[in-house]
């Protein structure tokens, strides 16, 4: 027996721009039950439409239709929906159990209350852009003479502690390298003055460190990246500081009577940073002590700093450090503070799990996306779960967010907080009968680069994983970038240059919305579509360790009973026919990408 539910909740109507309305019904409906039709009928001004919805999300038990409504002026949109199934039309309203009635004279449509003025909106460019993930201190030392004392040789064994001389100049002199990687997107680690080789302890938040360069050199890395159409996110670390912070030195040196004693939470003077600190710390670290951020000094003093880089550095954006042991209040201010000196400002916060309280519209534009990398790597390289699973995880994660979200979520496979992706796959696949070579491994990430490439958000690479570097958890994963071409795996970087390009090319992997296609455990098969005004692209994934052949069903996409599809990766076509794409062959840890807009 089919049930059918909606709710006037986030995950069931919001809108996504000031002009439209993401609508959606969820069907209960038992397996192999048959296929189902949903169309969802709207008031709009004086007179009702009609629009077929599409489904875009599958979890075990049910599965969520959605259409996108163009709604006019009116302040109220009324709808009701309507559900083909069996040869028989069933049909709900705000007055109707969910298991529907076949009399449409007794719905009562729902109404919704639309305020455009309202609408939570995200940085429209964010959805477009590949990220590129900079640890300057790692990435290329272009003035050694700025050097800090006992800098080692460039590819030497990282630690917590040492140096190798990368700097701002450094990175200015590898914009032709991301350029042709296709990065439209840099973000950096900390840049401010610090005395380690991370700069999450600043001792001065106004000032460039002096081992990476100066104001001078950040405008000439803005200026330069800007004219070859790449954006800069900088890193807002208001959490805390380090113990040689201006304001932390004062309080050791006067004690109480410190005009900034109240900056801190102290718990006694003298303060004390050994043997235990006498003040509250990130993570019990004696060598970052936490801000006070509620005192209304340290707030001024925090937004302005963030106003100055804004606007003296036409700056593109922030990634927020640890903004969940802040409170939400200072957030809003933040906000507030940025999107006036810049509107286009993106605002991403590093939330490692639900980041909803942090995204309603008065806070941030969007968070690291680690639940996206989590489930990631547990169906690709950890194989904790099937493609049934992953594929009911993945549409959970997008039902939690706003949809303008969803398309701005920063998605990454490794950072410098995680092992990486490479090592991932290498260190954590579980054991086959013989150890896999290097050349195996890489194999087995490319499905997971391919999903990270043609899924809905901003994919973000982490440097160096597009040439294979590897690396375990900090200090591994901060190793120098290599830029011997020699010792760079230039096949794995050509893979992800062409899964960059094809997705700048063709909008409807960047902006398109998700259609979930296929799941099968056996053989670990998955695909989805996105779909774009008249454009399709369908992505079928191999995650199996053999070759396979796949039937795709397309009964519930839009396309012509024969609809021809273009994969360019192998410059093969592909034709749909009978509701489904049939693909003879995939080989093992692959995928393609078939683009069609025979609608």
């Amino acid at each position: 027996m089919i049930r059918i539910n909606h709710r006037q909740s986030v995950r069931y109507i919001h809108p996504s721009d000031t002009k439209t309305l993401i609508i959606r019904l969820r069907i209960y409906l038992a397996e192999k039950e048959g296929p189902v039709k949903c169309i969802l009928h709207y008031k709009n001004k004086d007179s009702w439409d009609s629009i077929s919805m599409l489904p875009s999300v599958r979890t075990r038990n049910s599965k969520y239709y959605e259409s996108e409504v163009k709604v006019q002026d009116n302040k109220t949109i009324e709808y009701y929906f309507e559900v083909n199934y069996r040869g028989k039309s069933i049909f709900l309203g705000e007055n109707i159990s969910n298991l529907g009635t076949e009399n449409k004279d007794s719905v009562r449509s729902f109404k919704y209350e639309w305020f455009p003025e309202e609408f939570f909106e995200t940085p429209s460019w964010v959805k477009n852009a590949i990220f590129y993930q900079i640890f300057p201190e790692r990435f290329y030392n272009g003035n050694p003479h700025n050097d800090p004392l006992h800098t080692e040789e460039w590819g030497g064994e990282p630690t917590r502690e040492n140096f190798f001389g990368g700097d701002l100049e450094g990175i200015e002199q590898k914009i032709p390298y991301l350029v042709d990687l296709g990065v439209d997107a840099i973000w950096l680690n900390p840049i401010f003055a610090a005395d380690s080789n991370h700069k999450y302890n600043t001792y001065d938040y106004r000032t460039i460190d002096p081992h990476f360069g100066n104001e001078d050199a950040l405008k000439s890395l803005v200026d330069k990246l800007h004219q070859n159409g790449i954006r800069i996110i900088l890193d807002g670390v208001f959490n805390h500081t380090g113990t040689k912070f201006w304001a932390f030195q004062d309080i050791l040196e006067k004690g109480s009577s410190s005009p900034y004693k109240d900056w801190y939470y102290i718990y006694e003077f003298p303060v004390r940073i050994n043997p235990r600190p006498t003040y509250e710390c990130w993570w019990d670290v004696p060598e970052l002590p936490k801000l006070n951020v509620k005192n209304p000094e340290v707030k001024k003093y925090l937004l302005d700093t963030a106003a100055y880089w804004t606007k003296e550095f036409n700056i593109d954006g922030w990634r927020l450090d640890v903004p969940n042991e802040i409170d939400h209040d200072f957030w809003k201010e933040f906000r507030k503070v940025v999107k006036s000196i810049n509107p286009d400002c993106y605002i991403v916060g590093e939330i490692w799990h639900d980041g909803r309280p942090w995204l309603q519209g008065d806070e941030f534009d969007a968070v690291m996306n680690y639940l996206f990398r989590d489930n990631v790597l547990d169906f690709f390289a950890r194989r904790k779960m099937g493609p049934i699973d992953f594929e009911s995880k993945m549409g959970i994660l997008r039902l939690m967010y706003h949809q303008q979200v969803n398309f701005s979520l920063l998605n990454l496979l490794g950072s410098h907080d995680t092992p990486r992706v490479l090592t991932v796959f290498k260190e954590e696949t579980p054991a086959l009968s013989a150890p896999l070579s290097i050349d195996e491994v890489k194999k087995r990430m490319r499905p997971a680069i391919i999903f990270q490439m043609t899924y809905p958000g901003a994919p973000m690479i982490y440097y160096g994983d597009e040439i294979g570097m590897l690396g375990g958890p900090d200090p591994g994963c901060r190793r120098t970038m290599i830029w011997d071409e020699k010792e760079q795996d230039l096949e794995l970087k050509e893979f992800y240059k062409k899964l960059i390009k094809l997705r700048k090319e063709n909008p409807v992997l960047s902006s398109g919305s998700f259609i979930p296609l296929l799941a099968e455990d056996e053989g670990r098969i998955y695909s989805f579509a996105r779909k774009l005004g008249n454009k399709i692209a369908v992505i079928a994934i191999n995650a199996g360790s053999k070759e396979r052949e796949i039937f795709i069903p397309t009964d519930e996409l839009p396309l012509k009973k024969r609809a021809e599809f273009y994969e360019p990766l192998n410059q093969k076509t592909y034709c749909s026919k009978n509701g489904k794409i049939h693909l003879p062959s995939i080989e093992e840890h692959s995928g393609l990408i078939l683009l069609t807009d025979h609608l």
